[in-house]
């Protein structure tokens, strides 16, 4: 019969193994639809920004897809002015020294002429009378004066003439020779030679028509080759006045147009959830963590 040792038990039979600890139950685990928490403490709201460190060259996120969105702009983007106000502007020049031209050659021609006969059978020429920018002449009848039968005066048409004479070649030297020099400048001397010269041909025009109202039975009157001449450089001065004009409203630059559709910028990719620990591309440790 064995002994009984201290424990209480027979020396030749075995023992009980010893049980293992109970171990903890696991965690509860988040449910699938959030995404994992990161575990970084949060920076306290008076600390500055912290910028995210950019990764190194050949390694980081990869670049972005190229944008597919259409162009923003319904024609072509707004850039410096196109040819237009140039071409309008040596065509205002050159319509100013035509009309500059003409109102040189109707200065020194004959505006008005009036006959004035002795009866109404308009047999016998008693008084004739030529009228022009600068002078005024008058030849009567043999016996009607005691002079050579002329009498001439000076006329100050011409003064009026001559200013818008020198208006219009200025204005035209500008548009013809300074293209895409100062256009502000250019265009309104343009204008204001226009209209200068616009001014003083009508303003003889208009004289001689109302002369020609004292028209009478024994009495004829008739327009000369100088009216005909200003008509003309008011009709040029005119049209070169708003060519000018129109050139300037061309030339400027418009604003953008609207966008084809409402979203003209491409679209960037979703962002992905941040993962401690997880490695980037090529192996590489991801991206640091964001302190916003």
């Amino acid at each position: 019969m064995t002994e009984p040792t201290q424990s209480g038990q027979p020396a030749d039979q075995p023992g009980t193994p010893p049980q293992p600890p109970a171990s903890p139950p696991p965690a509860p685990s988040p449910p699938a639809s959030q995404p994992p928490v990161p575990n970084h403490p949060v920076p306290h709201p008076s600390a500055p920004p912290v910028s995210p460190t950019p990764p190194a060259p050949g390694q980081g996120w990869p670049a972005p897809p190229p944008p597919s969105a259409p162009y923003p702009y319904a024609s072509a983007p707004p850039g410096p002015a196109s040819g237009t106000g140039g071409v309008s502007d040596r065509l205002s020049g050159a319509l100013l020294a035509l009309g500059a031209a003409l109102t040189i050659g109707g200065s020194f021609t004959t505006l008005n002429s009036a006959v004035d006969y002795r009866d109404r059978e308009k047999d016998e020429v008693v008084v004739e009378s030529v009228s022009k920018a600068w002078s005024h002449r008058t030849e009567f009848a043999e016996g009607l004066v005691s002079a050579n039968g002329a009498v001439d005066r000076v006329q100050f048409d011409g003064v009026s003439l001559l200013v818008g004479i020198v208006a219009a070649l200025v204005a035209a030297v500008f548009l013809l020779v300074g293209p895409g020099r100062r256009p502000a400048l250019r265009r309104g001397l343009g204008v204001a030679g226009g209209a200068v010269l616009f001014g003083t041909t009508l303003a003889v025009v208009m004289e001689s028509v109302s002369v020609t109202q004292w028209e009478s039975e024994t009495q004829e009157m008739s327009f000369g080759l100088g009216f005909y001449l200003l008509t003309g450089a008011v009709l040029l001065s005119l049209a070169a006045t708003a060519l000018t004009l129109v050139g300037a409203q061309r030339s400027t630059p418009a604003g953008p147009a609207l966008p084809q559709s409402s979203h003209p910028w491409p679209t960037p990719p979703a962002a992905q959830p941040y993962v401690p620990g997880a490695a980037g591309p090529a192996g590489t440790a991801g991206p640091p963590p964001s302190s916003y």
